[in-house]
């Protein structure tokens, strides 16, 4: 009984962990780029005052 509801219903519960998963790491490789904001040759320019970062 318990086999065939997984069986028929997987779908449920993996679906959500990938859009979790992918979420996850999603933010993550964000947090990774952001430790080289304005370190990259094409980002290395001084801002203007008032000028937003060109990542956002």
């Amino acid at each position: 009984m318990v086999l065939q509801l997984i069986g028929r219903w997987w779908w449920v519960t993996v679906t959500p962990a990938f859009i979790a998963l992918g979420y996850y790491l999603d933010k993550r490789s964000d947090n990774n780029y952001s430790r080289f904001k304005n370190k990259s040759v094409l980002y290395r320019r001084e801002l203007q005052p008032g000028e937003k970062d060109p990542w956002t």
